[in-house]
């Protein structure tokens, strides 16, 4: 079974967690200049290198469940780490992926490093339930998201069950004829 959720927007969140360990990010002044100096043409005319170069990574968010005080689930982050420019926050090249429609491209990849650190932590015997991945409206414009989705799950041995993919509510709110069809694609 799918599970689809819908997001809204939210604070972007300093705190940040990898499968591995967990890391507390902090933006200082000197980083908050260089990003204010990072222009559309340089994050689209590097944005393949970077994701072949595994400079932009999937962070995990992690999900306690308040009862047990257990990780249950965590929320996939695209963190992109530039050896020129350093961290660029998602707030600053999510926007222009969207805009030059390479957004998929993104979302597709942290799917995949989703699949891979689920299928690790399986293999450990770590247990987590789920994980979620984010979506942009940008993918259901796409006929075969749900072909190439379930093609990376199939991959990478992850039952539908363990993904959670968050939409903005924007998508059910602007275009109720697509969310329909969404929908319906994901039952």
């Amino acid at each position: 079974a799918w599970q689809l959720s819908l997001k809204g927007s939210s604070a972007q969140k300093d705190e940040i967690g990898r499968h591995r360990e967990y890391s507390v990010f902090r933006i200082n002044a000197k980083e908050r200049v260089i990003m204010a100096n990072i222009t559309e043409s340089y994050l689209i005319d590097h944005f393949y290198e970077a994701l072949e170069k595994k400079q932009i990574q999937a962070y995990f968010q992690p999900i306690f469940r308040s009862l047990t005080g257990k990780v249950f689930c965590a929320e996939s982050l695209a963190r992109w780490i530039d050896p020129e420019m350093g961290m660029i926050v998602p707030a600053d090249f999510i926007p222009v992926l969207e805009k030059s429609r390479l957004i998929c491209d993104l979302d597709m990849e942290m799917l995949r490093q989703a699949c891979a650190a689920y299928q690790e932590l399986s293999g450990r015997g770590t247990p987590i339930q789920s994980f979620s991945v984010n979506l942009s409206r940008q993918n259901f414009l796409n006929e075969d998201v749900f072909g190439k989705i379930t093609a990376i799950l199939e991959e990478y041995h992850v039952p539908h069950a363990a993904v959670k993919l968050e939409i903005s509510e924007s998508l059910m709110l602007e275009d109720a004829d697509m969310f329909r069809r969404v929908f319906h694609m994901f039952q």
